[in-house]
């Protein structure tokens, strides 16, 4: 189980504040119970903002569960937008007002999946740092171990590290005590 030590055998997930998906990597059917498993990693807590969904293991410790945002494009953008002109018809709306425009002010928009530009990669970092000190969270770029991750994930290229569909996990904030 990925986890930092604080003091007096407190842990936070390894990446509390960074990753979308946080928990004990388990084998298939291996169902520990928790507290035995925090013991054994000498914790006498686990912190955790991002619990893995059907990791039942720390379910029960979770403060608040909350839903995650996907895009379902495994059909194709077309059967995706049918589906939101159904289910969601006002913020596809506003999604494509929003677009128009911010094409109006910027210039053309455009989807690129996978984009392998270093220069695009900082420009997006240098948007997403200003959101941060705009709105008040702290600028996770700001910290050079984070900015490094980033920029060696960009660069990997191997196989499995692109976007593409996938299914998304529901998100939890919680504590385990031991």
């Amino acid at each position: 189980m990925p986890f930092g030590r604080g003091p007096l055998g407190h842990g936070r997930a390894i990446d509390l504040g960074v990753s979308d998906v946080q928990g004990a990597v388990l084998r298939p059917g291996l169902e520990p119970d928790a507290k035995e498993l925090l013991r054994a990693c000498g914790l006498s807590a686990w912190e955790f903002d991002n619990l893995e969904e059907g990791q039942g293991l720390f379910a029960p410790d979770a403060a608040r569960a909350d839903a995650s945002y996907v895009i379902d494009v495994g059909d194709g953008y077309a059967a995706y937008e049918k589906t939101l002109r159904a289910q969601a018809p006002k913020f596809l709306r506003t999604t494509l007002a929003k677009e128009r425009k911010l094409g109006r002010d910027a210039g053309e928009v455009r989807f690129v999946l996978d984009e392998r530009d270093p220069e695009v990669l900082g420009t997006l970092i240098g948007w997403k740092s200003a959101q941060y000190r705009r709105t008040g969270p702290r600028d996770r770029f700001a910290k050079e171990w984070i900015r490094s991750l980033t920029e060696f994930l960009f660069h990997t290229g191997a196989p499995g590290w692109t976007a593409g569909p996938g299914r998304a996990a529901g998100r939890r904030r919680g504590r385990r005590r031991g």
